[in-house]
């Protein structure tokens, strides 16, 4: 049994992506990288047919409207990079580096563009929200910070401050 969550009606709710976006997405693909669990590479996604990427984008289409992503397009091949000057020897000397289907992420670009400019036009994200958006950085962050204690100072206020910085953060949310 599937639910319909806000997430899904909000996506079924896209504009339909268009053969040109998809197209597009591929003349931006890389030739130069590895190609997921599907072995299906850049090269041979650039040289589709146009009836191909009309099915494509016709797929991508129904991801949205469904608010279904298939199974082996969320499958990766997960390949450890060994980090520069590391010892090869330390299992901690690696980074893990995941491969997905190329045409996964052709529809998850497009479902972003989308989802983007929902959030945006919706002011969904409040606006001390910096991670993962586009032209906003940790340094932009900083300087908010900076600019607010700089403030407290001014105005004769207590201004106090709290940082944490956790090692491997990334590996330890999961």
């Amino acid at each position: 049994m599937r639910f319909r969550t806000e997430a899904n009606s909000v996506c079924k709710d896209f504009d339909p992506p268009l053969p040109s976006e998809v197209l597009d997405c591929i003349k931006s693909l890389s030739i130069n990288k590895a190609p997921g669990i599907d072995g299906i590479n850049n090269k041979m996604i650039k040289n589709l047919p146009l009836h191909t990427i009309l099915t494509i984008t016709t797929i991508i289409h129904k991801i949205m409207t469904l608010g279904h992503f298939p199974t082996r397009w969320k499958t990766a091949t997960v390949v450890p990079i060994l980090k520069p000057g590391k010892d090869p020897t330390d299992t901690t000397s690696y980074r893990p580096i995941s491969l997905l289907p190329s045409l996964s992420k052709i529809a998850e670009h497009l479902i972003l563009k989308r989802l983007n400019n929902y959030l945006k036009e919706n002011n969904v994200l409040c606006p001390e929200q910096f991670g993962f958006r586009e032209k906003l950085s940790t340094s932009h962050q900083l300087i908010r910070v900076v600019e607010y204690v700089t403030e407290g100072f001014a105005n004769k206020q207590k201004t106090g401050a709290v940082f944490l910085d956790i090692q491997k953060a990334f590996d330890r949310v999961w």
